[in-house]
């Protein structure tokens, strides 16, 4: 995304979300600006306007001008639907969710399927952990490879009594 405009959809305004508005605000260079926040609590008040809040993740995961998706919240479950929305949809992810990306890699050894595979692999090429993602990979080629040289088990009739 070299000189691109980031068009960022922030999820979460607590401390470090206020943090990242305000010097996205005070720093015109970084070309980069929050378009819309989803909030929890919309009840709330805040320091900023309140036309860029919504409760609605869909105004974010939807909105084809937003590049960036920032998630900030707590709660790891709906953290990693974000994401894998985020990510299905061509968006680049920046989560400091340390709950979700290890769930993430437990399920993808719990549960190896491509659908958990591919988004971890996603995740690690967009952390900048190539040695990581690279290493998955392997795993799941040798993996693949593996299931092509079994030898197919030759399952015997079953007796019919009649």
């Amino acid at each position: 995304m070299a000189n691109k405009q980031l068009n960022i959809g922030l999820f979460g305004f607590g401390v470090v979300g206020k943090g990242l508005y305000d010097v996205l605000h005070t720093t015109p260079t970084l070309q980069a600006s929050i378009k819309k926040i989803v909030i929890k609590n919309a009840d709330k008040k805040r320091s900023i306007a309140a036309e860029i809040f919504s409760t609605d993740a869909a105004v974010i995961l939807n909105d084809e001008s937003i590049n960036v998706v920032v998630e900030l919240i707590d709660d790891a479950d709906a953290a990693f639907e974000i994401v894998k929305t985020a990510l299905q949809k061509g968006k680049s992810v920046v989560s400091a969710n340390k709950k979700m990306i290890a769930e993430l890699e437990r399920a993808a050894e719990l549960e190896p399927n491509n659908e958990t595979h591919s988004l971890l692999m996603r995740a690690y090429d967009q952390d900048g952990a190539e040695d990581k993602a690279a290493e998955l990979r392997e795993k799941l080629r040798k993996e693949a490879f593996a299931k092509q040289q079994a030898p197919k088990k030759v399952q015997r009739p079953k007796r019919v009594v009649v």
